[in-house]
């Protein structure tokens, strides 16, 4: 009789195959939307507190566990409709082993051993080991995966793992503060003495400005500045102090020379009344704050009605006679006095004069920090040249807010350029003191009253003629380290390590770029920065931010990879499936009620011992062995003795078929 077919294995199967599909295009969503989410943070579910990364990682493994099981449902319901058109068929004799094999094949591994099933069946073999190979033993292309994750199911365990951590820089850009300067303000000049009655004198720069300018000067180049965040930059656009050097005119060169040469060859020494000759100096530097017509010389200041009028800048002059510091004895400079002529005074040393003027300036500098590692670019377009603030007047009882510049007027008000000018001021003065003195030299010794040489302008090729003379004290021209510099093995030059790194730069540009680094690094002064609540405080600036962030990341090729072999497998065997519930004409279950059914007309070729009955584990041999059919054909036509079979060790039965009848 023909049973009609009952649709709930092939609804089972395609419901089962459609919702593995359905839930991993919901993985690969849920994965999507994590691409660029930070993994800090974390959350309560059911009254537990769980990280973000926990949390989505158990909501992955949870796909794929679903997306796993749902397959293995729909192969596994097509697979049995296989094996049961397999085991049914008409001209079908199986061993008892062979039939367990065939309906274990899933779940037992060792099911692969038994060869003789396998090769009645090729195409459930080929199902199995697809089984095994997507589900538990397929090792994932090792291009695409960890040797690790290649140890694993890919379809279980490859579509978790396509999430993963990554660190990703990203840029963010806001308004903050940042280092910044505050010249509408007293903080650069050292306490002044205030006086109700008259104006508050200028008494030099405080000690931070001094500080940070020797640091810098001595560095060569702008100190370590405290940027808002490690990996940061903006731009700051500011109007600051600068100084531009230049050399004087050939009639002011001539004016110092004489100078220099009255000093040198017809004065003495008050001290010990010896011609100063006899210690010339090489390096002089001083400083001046014009008046008009007014030209201060080296030694002596020299009214001028047809020079230049000086009097709204300030700044510092430095002369440079470098064949001064070569004498080699005290009579040598002296005996040069009957050398000199109205056109040069110094007779044949030859000299060099530098100005140095203060000027205001517009700056345009970029702060860039990466890694620990400071870049400042500096741009700076020199404006009009300035005169040094002596003096401002102070608050009074009916001017509480009064800072002015003399003269006052009726009515004291606050200035911002007094507070301005006294910051440059306090700037140039703390340059300055590092530059004035001199260097001169009685043919054994050199005598220096200046601080220049502990600066990186003493590496620059004007004043390289001061290393002539090392040896301040010695009794002869040469030091201990200068003659182990000649000695031609390693060891000397170990000894005397006279290597020095120079400076490219003329003396002039070079103080130029200084005077612009010392600026900046007022920068990395806590001390110096701005009052926030003041309203002359600078506004915030546009920093951008470089943060590395952990974050999370998808690779879709391989989830995608991982779930359409499996897909491809599952369609495969579903599609095999379904032929064989239509080449059967009925669905079938591994339920005991359709095996025990399906029992009801098997034919066994042996007669089962009572003590076998109760099903127990392991399987009798002789079971085993036994063939059976479920077709209710006798077993024993496959060995052409119909209703009569050797069961072994000499025991036989006739027809066992209807002795088991009437058992039952």
């Amino acid at each position: 009789m023909t049973k009609k077919v009952n649709w709930l294995a092939p609804t089972s199967t395609a419901a089962g195959f459609f919702g593995g599909i359905s839930l991993a295009f919901c993985h690969h969503l849920y994965y999507t939307s994590l691409v660029g989410a930070s993994v800090e943070g974390d959350r309560s579910v059911a009254g537990y507190r769980f990280s973000n990364q926990q949390f989505n990682s158990a909501i992955g493994t949870a796909f794929s566990f679903a997306v796993r099981a749902l397959l293995m449902f729909s192969i596994s319901t097509a697979y049995i409709q296989i094996v049961w058109q397999a085991v049914k068929h008409i001209h079908s004799v199986n061993k008892l082993e062979e039939i367990d094999a065939l309906f274990s094949a899933f779940s037992n591994i060792l099911a692969l051993r038994m060869v003789s099933v396998w090769k009645k069946y090729p195409l459930l073999l080929m199902i199995v080991l697809f089984w095994w190979w997507v589900t538990h033993l397929y090792p994932y292309h090792k291009k695409l995966l960890t040797p690790s994750e290649r140890l694993f199911p890919i379809a279980f365990v490859v579509p978790p793992a396509t999430l993963f951590l990554m660190v990703t820089a990203k840029n963010l850009t806001s308004l903050q503060y940042v280092p910044n300067f505050d010249f509408t303000s007293l903080r650069y000049v050292a306490d002044m003495q205030y006086f109700s009655d008259g104006p508050s004198l200028y008494n030099g720069p405080n000690e931070e400005v001094q500080g940070v300018t020797a640091a810098a000067a001595a560095r060569g180049s702008i100190l370590p500045i405290t940027p808002p965040a490690a990996n940061s930059s903006w731009e700051l656009e500011f109007y600051g102090p600068s100084i531009r050097c230049s050399q004087v005119e050939d009639w002011l060169k001539i004016e110092f020379e004489q100078d220099i040469a009255t000093w040198l060859w017809n004065r003495t020494d008050p001290a010990s009344d010896e011609p100063n000759c006899e210690k010339p100096q090489g390096y002089i530097a001083w400083e001046y704050n014009s008046e008009p017509h007014w030209v201060p010389g080296p030694y002596e200041g020299n009214h001028f009605d047809n020079s230049p009028d000086y009097s709204l800048s300030s700044g510092f002059y430095i002369a440079l006679v470098p064949r001064l510091l070569d004498t080699k004895n005290s009579s040598e400079a002296c005996a040069r006095s009957v050398d000199t002529s109205p056109s040069q005074p110094l007779a044949n040393f030859n000299s060099t004069f530098l100005r140095c003027q203060l000027h205001n300036a517009s700056y345009h500098t970029e702060f860039r920090y990466q890694s620990g590692t400071q870049s400042i670019a500096v741009d700076v377009e020199p404006l009009e040249s300035l005169n040094t603030t002596w003096g401002v007047f102070g608050p009074s009882e009916s001017a509480p807010y009064c800072l002015q510049l003399p003269p006052a007027g009726d009515t004291c008000v606050f200035e911002a350029s007094a507070a301005q000018g006294l910051s440059y001021t306090a700037i140039l003065d703390a340059f300055r003191r590092l530059v004035i003195g001199s260097i001169a030299t009685d043919g054994s010794q050199l005598t220096t009253s200046t601080s220049i040489m502990s600066t990186a302008l003493s590496k620059t090729p004007d004043l390289n003629f001061v290393y002539s003379d090392r040896c301040n004290g010695c009794e002869t021209s040469e030091s201990l380290q200068l003659v182990f510099q000649h000695v031609n093995a390693s060891s000397g030059y170990v000894l005397s390590d006279t290597h020095e790194t120079g400076i490219n730069q003329s003396l002039q540009d070079a103080m130029e770029q200084m005077f612009h680094n010392i600026t900046i690094s007022l920068l990395s002064s806590q001390l110096l920065q701005p009052n926030l609540t003041s309203k002359f405080a600078p506004p915030k600036v546009n920093v951008s931010t470089t943060v590395y962030v952990v974050e999370y990341n998808y690779s879709a090729r391989q989830l995608w990879v991982a779930y359409g072999i499996a897909v491809a497998v599952s369609i495969m065997v579903i599609s095999v499936g379904l032929f064989a519930i239509r080449s059967n004409g009925a669905s079938y279950t591994n339920d005991f009620s359709s095996i025990y059914r399906v029992a009801h007309q098997a034919v066994l070729g042996v007669a089962m011992q009572p003590k076998d009955t109760d099903g127990a584990y392991p399987l009798a041999k002789y079971l085993a062995k036994a063939h059976l059919s479920l077709a209710g054909m006798n077993p024993s036509q496959e060995d052409g003795r119909q209703g009569y079979l050797s069961v072994g060790k000499g025991y036989s039965s006739p027809n066992v078929h209807c002795e088991m009848a009437e058992e039952l």
